[in-house]
């Protein structure tokens, strides 16, 4: 799947992240945003129509993300104030840690080619290194946002990185999305900017 399309499937988390908060932290949730949730879903349709066609299920993955994203949004604003962010980055790293393990060594040991972990080159150890400081810095970033404002208001500023994931998309693997995905991601950033907007 081209990475913007995958991105913009992903952005389905501010939606999970205001059903989770207000389910679970009880934070009140306007029309407005319930109604700008369901134009932003429309505009992930769009996207995942022909990925589901053309890939099957595995076009949901990036939901599964999308899910996983919003219970960090959740827990982040669960335990604002409980401690640092170095704290909750090393907790997030050690509970990480031990699901990354045990899927490497389930997969190596299923006996799938695709799954086999074998010794890395360095560029690839490199590249790791690259997307571990990355995320870290982002989800700090994250967690300092949600200590100081809802989870659901801070999710939908997420809606700039399609804009990144497109310009990369195209300038490393030449993914030019189609017309139907452009327009499915120009809802989604419209209504990530009406929310910030309506938000402020």
């Amino acid at each position: 799947m081209p990475l913007a399309e995958a991105t913009a499937i992903g952005f389905t988390s501010p939606m999970i992240t205001a059903l989770l908060g207000a389910l679970f932290l009880k934070e009140r949730t306007s029309a407005t945003k319930w109604i700008a949730t369901l134009v932003a879903f429309f505009g992930v349709l769009l996207i995942m129509r022909p990925n589901v066609a053309e890939l099957g299920w595995a076009a949901l993955l990036p939901l599964g993300a999308a899910l996983s994203m919003g219970l960090v949004m959740i827990g982040n604003r669960a335990v604002a104030g409980a401690g640092t962010p170095l704290l909750m980055q090393f907790l997030v790293a050690s509970i990480a840690v031990p699901f990354v393990v045990t899927a490497a060594v389930v997969g190596h040991y299923s006996g799938l080619d695709a799954l086999h972990v074998g010794m890395p080159d360095w560029t690839i150890v490199a590249r790791c290194a690259v997307v571990a400081v990355s995320a870290s810095f982002a989800h700090w970033l994250i967690f300092m946002g949600t200590t100081r404002t809802s989870a659901a208001e801070i999710a939908p500023m997420t809606y700039v990185q399609l804009l990144i994931a497109i310009a990369l998309g195209v300038a490393i693997f030449g993914d030019w999305p189609d017309m139907t995905s452009l327009l499915g991601s120009g809802i989604i950033i419209a209504t990530g900017l009406f929310l910030w907007r309506n938000s402020r």
